[in-house]
């Protein structure tokens, strides 16, 4: 899965992707409560979060980051975490999950 940041033409502006540090597999199940958007990446699909939704996601972006398991890991969901809060502060861009 990569995770990149775009404007509002769709051109990637940042990009973070590592299958060394694959994540997918852990994100939370659509039926877990405790997440509202966390559980609605797509693992094999699009997954798109606009600035509204940076506020939320960074605090579910944060718990779910928890499970990181290794420093690969750890730092591939901060570089992600970086895009969210970057989301958060500019208006007509996006985070878009892709899933593979």
């Amino acid at each position: 899965m990569t995770v990149s940041f775009e404007n509002e033409l769709g051109e990637t502006l940042l990009r973070v992707g590592d299958r060394n540090a694959a994540y997918d597999h852990l994100l939370p199940s659509i039926y877990d409560d405790a997440f509202w958007y966390i559980n609605r990446i797509d693992q094999y699909g699009d997954t798109i979060f606009n600035q509204l939704q940076a506020p939320r996601l960074l605090l579910e972006w944060d718990q779910f980051s928890k499970v990181a398991t290794t420093p690969r890991m750890v730092q591939t969901m901060a570089e992600i975490r970086g895009l969210i809060v970057r989301l958060s502060n500019e208006q007509h861009h996006y985070v878009r999950f892709r899933g593979e």
